[in-house]
């Protein structure tokens, strides 16, 4: 099976339709193909999250949905002093890729 580039990929913004007829998924994956299918649209104009589409050509390969988040530790010692430190950060919400495309490392290029 041969590895995909990540050139070889187009990341664009979700536009609100339902997986292609084409998109294979197994059993499963059930819970992602609904999320898609059925959440997403309202999910990203809620702004709650932002989901990308990644395609291969012309065929959609997988999704992801991403949001905001952040890494907070409870403290760290500056000179002595506690401070309170927190990060921010994306948080990856949901991930699909096309049964078809497994193991051509889209989903380690997301």
């Amino acid at each position: 099976m041969s590895k995909l580039r990540f050139e070889d990929l187009d990341f664009i913004d979700y536009n609100g339709k339902t997986l292609p007829d084409y998109f294979e998924y197994e059993d499963q994956d059930m819970d992602l193909v609904k999320f898609y299918n059925e959440d997403a649209a309202q999910v990203q104009s809620s702004s709650m999250a932002k989901i990308i589409d990644v395609f291969h050509g012309e065929k959609l390969a997988g999704y992801f949905a991403y949001l905001p988040a952040s890494l907070n530790f409870s403290q760290i010692r500056i000179e002595d002093k506690a401070a309170p430190l927190t990060h921010p950060a994306l948080k990856l919400g949901r991930l699909l890729v096309c049964k078809s495309m497994r193991g051509k490392d889209i989903g380690s290029h997301i």
